[in-house]
């Protein structure tokens, strides 16, 4: 692949190239029809960016843990979206750094579903998001398994305990 640049061009960007892929790169200067030696230099190109998983964990009635991982290439930031699946309350945002992997969110509704969406931000360009979806709280949870077949003698909103 070759590429021919006005003298007064100082740098171009290449496009199409291939992920973690390694090029040498011949730089000749042209003057008066005549090429001078050449420059010489090797690049490679990084990895796409590209999320792991997300979880929720740790969920109480107000509060939920996220975390997540990243598969390869490197990552400027990250982007949450917490919204309850009724939309009874304002979507939350988050934009965390790129070395962050896990996030606390507070101040959400007991035994309400939330949808959440998580996307990374590399080199300015957003990746695909993935997404999860959790309930809050214990009291939801209780009230689901005293309506269900389960020979329960105990339930109550910090444990559950099921007959044998």
């Amino acid at each position: 692949m070759g590429r021919s640049l006005p003298g007064d061009v100082l740098s171009t960007v290449m496009a199409g190239l291939k992920p973690s892929t390694s090029y040498n790169i011949k730089l000749y200067a042209s003057a008066g029809g005549q090429n001078t030696q050449p420059l010489f230099a090797v690049a490679t190109t990084e990895d796409v960016p590209q999320l792991g998983p997300i979880a929720a964990s740790s969920v109480s009635p107000h509060n939920l843990s996220l975390s997540w991982s990243t598969v390869s290439g490197h990552f400027d930031g990250f982007y949450i979206r917490v919204s309850d699946s009724e939309q009874q309350s304002d979507t939350l945002e988050f934009t965390l750094p790129g070395d962050i992997r896990n996030i606390t969110v507070s101040n959400l509704m007991d035994a309400t579903g939330y949808d959440i969406e998580l996307y990374g931000i590399s080199h300015g360009h957003h990746t695909s998001s993935v997404f999860t979806h959790t309930v809050t709280g214990t009291t939801y949870f209780t009230h689901i398994l005293k309506h269900t077949w389960f020979p329960l003698t105990t339930a109550s909103d910090e444990s559950v305990y099921i007959k044998d």
